[in-house]
């Protein structure tokens, strides 16, 4: 089974040095892999010299970045859904749902 670590993780990691006992157990329970949406992401975010070559490195670590499809992407709304972790909040009543012409 694999995992893919969210870009929030990474830069609170790196710039507070949070998640490290976290990142380790999934480390050890599962294969990482890189997401091409995560990539691009941190590359976009990176404020120093030094954070372009943290990210170059794992950029070149990413052997075969996973990139969604829109399946993965319906499913990971269904996950966020379930867990409770909603970033907006959405909500759909018989006046609001209706097309108005």
């Amino acid at each position: 089974m694999w995992a893919v670590i969210d870009t929030s993780v990474y830069i609170g990691h790196w710039e507070r040095g949070l998640y490290a006992e976290a990142l380790e157990r999934i480390r050890r329970a599962f294969i990482v892999r890189h997401s091409a949406v995560v990539l691009s992401e941190l590359r976009r975010g990176t404020r120093t010299r030094a954070a372009e070559r943290t990210v170059a490195r794992l950029y070149e670590l990413a052997r075969d970045p996973w990139t969604p499809n829109q399946r993965d992407w319906w499913d990971a709304g269904r996950i966020f859904e379930r867990s409770g972790m909603r970033t907006i909040g959405i909500a759909a009543s018989a006046e609001t749902s209706r097309t108005t012409p």
